[in-house]
């Protein structure tokens, strides 16, 4: 796997949590569209030239973009499932600490050394794991 993919794991995280809470507003927009016209149709704030084609459209479209949010949140999280199957089929112990430290906690190269103990240094973590992900 290229190391551009695998460090892309903590952002592919944050864009599942993001596009996770776009739908939520656009399901949220949709439910306060639908209680408003069916509930009270005299207190909504749509204008009153609003005619029901416009609401249907409206709906749709919101509805539309939550397909859209839910197919792109598909794709990310099976690069995310890609990027952990990959880490965890790593058969060196030490190999997979240091890839997991780095892209998958986010910590920095000297974070990586730290947790790796006495012997290593931010260069030679990062040396390491370079020289196996391009090996792979």
């Amino acid at each position: 796997m290229e190391q551009g993919i695998i460090s892309q794991y903590t952002s592919l995280k944050r864009e599942c949590e993001e596009i996770q809470q776009s739908i939520g507003r656009l399901e949220d927009r949709k439910r306060d569209l639908l209680k408003c016209i069916t509930a009270n149709p005299g207190h909504c704030h749509i204008v009153p030239e609003y005619v029901e084609a416009d609401i249907a459209e409206t709906e749709y479209l919101i509805n539309k973009n939550i397909g859209i949010l839910h197919n792109r949140k598909k794709r990310v999280d099976e690069l995310i499932i890609a990027i952990e199957e990959y880490i965890d089929c790593v058969d060196d112990s030490r190999m997979r600490r240091m890839i997991s430290l780095k892209y998958i906690e986010g910590k920095t190269w000297y974070q990586v050394a730290q947790a790796m103990g006495q012997y290593y240094t931010q260069d030679s973590c990062k040396k390491q794991v370079h020289r196996y992900l391009r090996s792979e």
